[in-house]
Order: structure tokens, then sequence, then C-alpha cells
């Protein structure tokens, strides 16, 4: 079972499953590789997704899919807004809401932060960069707590730790676990 449309447990044609693991495929391959997620790929994946929901069950198997889109986009927007993920990043969850619906966009969101808090500390110990941006936060934070100057005195994590982790890649295995784990549990 891959997720729930209107309530009921659905377990959908291949084809669709297929789609969530193209797109995301895609997408994984075009942040690692040009650091873009491409809106000729999420575009037709919402469209295709939204149509298969309301040629499947009507009006309410849209509502399902807009539940989803919505929900993969509201749950990126204030990372977006705060420059942690990119714009590409938000619509590839929008697009594997309109496929899979809330549920399964909430999950990804789930796998994927937790993948990517992975991903990053490994990334940063790998550059050698993960002591100085923990010290840096200890600080920050420490200085936080005892009310002391606001944190604009003590600067900003911003030239720690500078690398960039291609966020889509995250939500990409985010998807593999969603899938495994709804496929297996």
């Amino acid at each position: 079972m891959l997720v729930e449309v209107v309530g009921e447990p659905l377990l959908k044609p291949m084809v669709l499953t297929g789609l969530i693991i193209l797109v995301t495929g895609i997408c994984m391959y075009t942040d690692l590789r040009r650091g873009r997620i491409y809106n000729a790929v999420v575009g037709p994946a919402i469209v295709a997704g939204l149509g298969y929901h309301l040629y499947t069950g009507g009006a309410a198997g849209l509502w399902f899919g807009l539940k989803g889109l919505i929900l993969g986009l509201l749950l990126l927007v204030i990372p977006f807004m705060l420059g942690g993920v990119g714009g590409g990043d938000v619509k590839f969850l929008a697009a594997v809401g309109a496929l899979g619906g809330p549920a399964f966009a909430w999950k990804v969101f789930l796998y994927g932060a937790l993948i990517g808090g992975v991903l990053a500390l490994g990334t940063l110990a790998y550059r050698r960069e993960l002591r100085g941006v923990l010290q840096k936060l200890g600080r920050m934070l420490y200085a936080r707590i005892l009310r002391l100057p606001p944190a604009e005195t003590l600067g900003t994590l911003e030239g720690v730790g500078g690398s960039r982790l291609p966020y889509g890649v995250a939500l990409g295995l985010g998807v593999v676990a969603a899938l495994f784990c709804q496929a297996h549990f």
C-alpha cells in the first residue's frame, strides 16, 4: 500500500508508483549534478498526480491530491524563506504530495529531514567543518539562554560550514524510505 485515497486504503497501480520513483530519481540526479530541480519535471508530475486522483476518485480524489500538494508546499515554505532549501525542493515535495497524498508527503518530509540532518553532519565532518559549526552554535545558544547581548553581536553561522547540501537528495531518500516502510510495515 502506498497511500490512502479518500480515507480508504488503495493499492496504487505500478504506473503511479513508478512515476513517483522516476520523478524522484530525476530530481535527485539533477540536484546532485546541477544543483537544480527543474519545473519541467515537477510540473508534469503535479498535473499527473492531480489528474490520476481526479480520474480514480472524482472530486474527492482531486481534493486528496490537492491536500498533498498544499501540505508539501507548506512544509518547506518556512525553510525556503529562511534560505535553508531552494524553490525546487519545495516544488519537489509538492509534486510528491500531489502524487502520493498528504500522509505520504508528511512521511517523506519527516524521513527527508532526518536523512538531511545525518547527511549535513556527515558532510560537515568530512569537510572538517563540524567542530567550528558546533562551537559557534553552542556559543550562540549559551548567550541566548543567559540573555546576553543579541545574537547579532555574536555573529551568525554564515561563513562557518558554508557547504551546500542538495536537499533534493535528502527528500529523494525520504521518498525511498517512505515507500519501503509502507511496503514492509
